[in-house]
């Protein structure tokens, strides 16, 4: 019972940063104008996704095996994948910092209270 609780929080807390990195790389991308429209339609998808997701995985589990309830996500990553990839070009921005030193300006304690705190 140890290890599905803290499998779920592991989880909760993925799912938590998921949530502040695509509210982020939004905001990033789109601009202030449109911002609120791109965030509304993030959030139906989301809720219809918390909404039809357990069912989903329910029958799926039911039908097949709870194994496929994770396969069954494969193909639709693939595709959002290549679809990012294809359709956002990015500059690169001048690399005149370490990896390293990059990292140690990353704001961790507050990322990590944000991360808990959505989940």
């Amino acid at each position: 019972m140890y290890t599905i609780l803290l499998a779920r929080a592991v989880a909760g807390a993925g799912s938590g940063g998921l949530l502040t990195v695509s509210a982020i790389i939004l905001s990033d991308l789109v601009s202030p104008a449109d911002r609120g429209l791109y965030q509304g339609g993030a959030s139906v998808l989301f809720g219809a996704g918390s909404a039809v997701g357990a069912v989903i995985g329910g029958a799926v589990a039911e039908e097949w095996d709870w194994r496929a309830s994770f396969w069954v996500q494969v193909p639709p990553f693939v595709l959002a994948t290549l679809i990012v990839w294809w359709n956002i070009d990015l500059p690169e921005p001048p690399n005149e910092k370490s990896v390293w030193k990059r990292l140690g300006e990353v704001d961790w304690a507050g990322s990590g209270l944000i991360m808990l705190s959505v989940s």
